[in-house]
Order: C-alpha cells, then structure tokens, then sequence
C-alpha cells in the first residue's frame, strides 16, 4: 500500500520566510540567540510570515511510529536550504537523547535482520535524524483544529521558532491560514534595540504553573521579567485575571444570563482589562476576555474591541478578523 505523502508541495509551503528587515538575531547573554529590532516597531506590524517546512495532522498527531516516518521522510525531502534551517534550530537535550535510542534501536533491529538499516531514508544517519525529530518537539507550533485547510495541528516554522520566549511578551504568533504561514505579529510598540518576544506557555497562568510548563516542555528555567523581577504583585494580577476569566466563560457557556449578571459582568471586564493592561498580557488573552464579555452581555462594543485586539495580534487577513468584520457590519 503506498503511503501519502506528509503534504504536497504547493505555493503555500516550502519557501523561505518573509522578515521584517528591522530584526537582527545576535547572541545574547544568557539567552543564546536573540531576535532585536534595530528600528521603533509599532503595535500591529507583522513582524514575520513563515511557511512551515515541516507539519503534521491531528491523525499523525496521535500515533508517534506513523509521526517519526512522516517527519523524518519530510526533513528528507527538503533542499538544503531548508534542511539548515531545521538543523539550526534548538532541540531539548532529553527530547534528542530519547530520540537518539530510538533511532539506535532501529538500526539495530535492522541489522539484526540483515537490512541496511534506517539511515538510507535521505542518507539521514541517527544523529541528524534525533536532531529533527527533538528540534519538532522542542519548536512545533501548534494549530487550532480546522484553522488549516490541509488539516495541519503541528507545525515548525524555523525562524518563527527561534524567538525567545516571555511571560510578558512583545510580540504573538498564529497560524494564518489566509498566507499559508505562522505569523508574529508586535502586541505592543517595540522600541528600537528590543528584544522581540512570544510566550511558549499560557502566561496567565501563575509563576510556578508556567515555568514547569517551560521546565518540562522545553528544558529551560525561565529568568523572563515577570518571573524574575515580576514579584508577589504581578502574580496576584495573574490569578486575578484567571478568576475572572473563568467567571465569565462560566456564564458564557448558559444559554440566558440576568440582567443583574450582565452588570456585573460589565464591572468585572473593566477591571479585568486594566489588569490584562498592569500585567502586560495585550495579547489573544484579551480578545478571548473581549469574546466572553460579548457573549455574556450582548454589548456591541466588546466585540468592537475584540476586532481591535485580534486585528493587532492576527493581521487584517486573518480569517478571525474577516469574520469578526462581518459579523459587526450584520449587526
């Protein structure tokens, strides 16, 4: 039975990225490699529009045999452009030594039955194919189910990934199906000589939560501002922010709210926006705060106000904000 391929080769993926020239990658203490931007960038600018080399789908997802011989047999595939730039990426020291026995035992399965062995896929040998299969682990982005049209759940955009990570970050990314591409795209004005940032992990979550998500996802201890200098303070910002969203998406979910709920909501999402504000989290957090606010009250001007945030976060283009356009043009 022949096996389809992991995807088809079209104008929407296996091309280099589109990157802002005002941002410079250089080593960073403390940091590795670090993205700064050498002029002033306003909130809302795409900062990066970066075609996946490698993906996978939800099916793919769920069985890691059928995801390592899809990926591997994709990195195989690539030029040599973009396999170095796959090579170039970061991968988990525990991810790549698990991948690393792996591979190893299936060579020596190989051998065993008088095969060649696995490296003859691409010329790959076990180190270079470790290598892929942590720098997936350690840089996937994921994508939300139906976001893209073939499907795709995972995917690795190389120069996307090699933005550090912030639990108070500058800049977010996002699948946009519209141009075939993650995105990142400034959440607030980047001031010339910055570094550009996206979170890896939910950064409402409270400090402890977020760096054993870090910890254990990515190997790293994060030392961002909001764990180091962020203190008590901005913790509690963060818990209050989860509570309220919480309130709300509770109350969203009911299929009639009352009228004393709606004002009460109407309090608790001023609050809530000044502490997104406090907290420095202008990102898809706050549309989703924006989306519950609507459903829970009905009030049109949440809704404008969601537009405005994904509009910064996604991009015009962005399927999210198409919608969001005609929905409020139906109103």
């Amino acid at each position: 039975m022949t096996t389809p391929p992991l995807y088809t080769r079209s104008k929407r993926h296996f091309q280099m990225a589109t990157i802002s020239p005002f941002l410079h990658t250089t080593p960073l203490p403390g940091r590795g490699l670090g993205t700064l931007a050498t002029a002033p960038m306003p909130r809302g600018t795409r900062l990066i529009a970066d075609p996946p080399v490698l993906a996978a789908t939800a099916r793919e997802m769920l069985n890691e045999d059928v995801l390592r011989a899809r990926i591997v047999a994709a990195y195989a595939a690539l030029d040599d452009a973009q396999r170095d730039r796959v090579r170039g990426l970061a991968a988990d020291p525990a991810a790549l030594a698990r991948w690393r026995r792996v591979f190893e035992g299936e060579e020596a399965v190989a051998r065993g039955w008088g095969a060649e062995g696995t490296g003859h896929v691409g010329g790959l040998g076990v180190e270079e194919k470790a290598h892929v299969m942590g720098a997936w682990n350690t840089n996937c982005f994921g994508v939300g189910l139906g976001e893209s049209r073939e499907g795709w759940v995972a995917v690795v955009a190389p120069s996307a990934a090699r933005l550090n990570h912030s639990c108070r970050p500058n800049a977010v990314f996002a699948w946009n199906d519209t141009v075939g591409a993650i995105t990142v795209q400034a959440i607030r004005d980047i001031g010339m000589g910055e570094e550009v940032t996206i979170a890896y992990v939910d950064v409402v979550r409270k400090g402890e939560r977020r760096r054993r998500a870090l910890s254990e996802g990515y190997g790293f201890d994060c030392g961002c501002e909001a764990c180091v200098g962020g203190g008590e303070e901005g913790e509690k910002m963060r818990g209050r922010i989860e509570k309220l969203r919480a309130w709300l998406e509770k109350r969203a979910e009911r299929s009639m709210v009352e009228e004393d709920e709606k004002v009460r909501a109407r309090e608790l999402v001023d609050k809530g926006v000044k502490l997104h504000e406090r907290a420095g989290l202008m990102g898809v957090h706050l549309a989703d705060f924006y989306q519950a606010a609507n459903t829970v009250t009905g009030d049109r001007q949440y809704l404008e106000q969601e537009l405005c945030v994904r509009s910064y976060c996604l991009g015009d283009d962005h399927t999210q904000v198409q919608r969001l356009k005609q929905r409020l043009a139906d109103l």
